[in-house]
């Protein structure tokens, strides 16, 4: 879908805004490694290290023997192993990995809420409003701040998923 000039601005308007109401600029993103009751500290930073890692000495991260008297890393869900774009982590230092993927998972589910609103036969102006809305919802910056990063990357994918089962 191809959006007209105005629509374009529209966009590029709410993107700007979504970037600064989230507070998504170069010196507080959403990941903070000091925050003492996150998930993303606790869990989601030492596996995205333990992945990158691992790979850098030529191995596959099917196992971790320095966390919790050894377990399966590959097999557990919640290291993402099976998740393709948590292989970025390879390439980049966990914290800034961590910042990617939690924006580009919100700009995933702005961008999905607005496919699916304009398939709904929604003008683009409520479609717009629709993925700010969305974007921005309680429950999902709400999973970010906690660090329940997996959450926050379904719910990403929630409205591109509908838009799917839509068309």
């Amino acid at each position: 879908m191809r959006l007209k000039q105005p629509h374009r601005a529209l966009a590029l308007l709410l993107i700007v805004l979504f970037v600064l109401i989230s507070g998504l600029d170069g010196a507080k993103l959403p990941y903070n490694p000091e925050a003492r009751y996150s998930d993303a500290v606790t869990s989601h930073y030492p596996a995205a290290l333990h992945l990158r890692e691992s790979m850098q000495r030529g191995e596959f991260p099917l196992w971790r023997d320095t966390f919790m008297a050894d377990q399966p890393f590959a097999a557990n869900p919640l290291n993402k192993v099976a998740y393709p774009p948590q292989w970025i982590g390879v390439l980049l230092p966990p914290e800034l990995h961590l910042n990617l993927m939690i924006v580009v998972h919100l700009l995933i589910a702005a961008f999905g809420m607005f496919a699916l609103a304009r398939a709904l036969g929604v003008r683009a102006e409520a479609a717009a409003l629709s993925m700010l809305a969305y974007a921005l919802a309680p429950r999902l910056i709400g999973h970010v701040g906690a660090g329940h990063l997996d959450l926050a990357y379904a719910l990403a994918w929630l409205p591109c998923l509908l838009w799917a089962i839509q068309r």
